[in-house]
């Protein structure tokens, strides 16, 4: 098992699982996705320790997988098995592959704007034509400014 550094551990005693998967599911629902069909092919970029991911499961999606940059954030993930340890700026996923890509609170965790860029363009890449990119960004961080 990997062992989780200080800003792993922090993260997971920001909210309980239940609590964040709660917060997910109401952002969803607020944009609507709970009507959108459930055999959309989901990617959750930075998808943490999960809990996006489940929320889109509850929420009725068969087909939800998730990347991270922390081997010990996903190896405590509920759905470990549909997740992949990966950097948001070089998506280990194929082109033109998913129906939905989704980031939640994840773009400023990278460090410059051209990581942003590079995130942003990565999402392009790995979308179907007529894909759905969805960017939540809670947080009022500098680059946001």
């Amino acid at each position: 098992m990997t062992e989780p550094t200080a800003w792993e551990l922090a993260y997971q005693r920001l909210e309980t699982p239940a609590q964040e998967r709660k917060k997910f599911i109401r952002r969803l629902r607020s944009i609507g996705v709970h009507r959108w069909n459930g055999q959309a092919r989901v990617l959750e970029i930075c998808s943490g320790r999960g809990n996006g991911m489940v929320a889109w499961r509850d929420l009725g999606f068969t087909n939800v997988c998730g990347v991270d940059l922390s081997p010990a954030l996903v190896e405590v993930s509920p759905l470990r098995r549909s997740c992949i340890v990966g950097d948001a700026r070089r998506l280990p996923i194929l082109t033109a592959s998913r129906d939905v890509a989704i980031i939640q609170g994840g773009l400023h965790h990278l460090p410059t704007f051209d990581d942003v860029r590079e995130g942003l363009a990565e999402m392009r890449r790995v979308l179907k034509p007529d894909g759905h990119v969805i960017i939540i960004e809670p947080w009022l961080t500098p680059f946001l400014r």
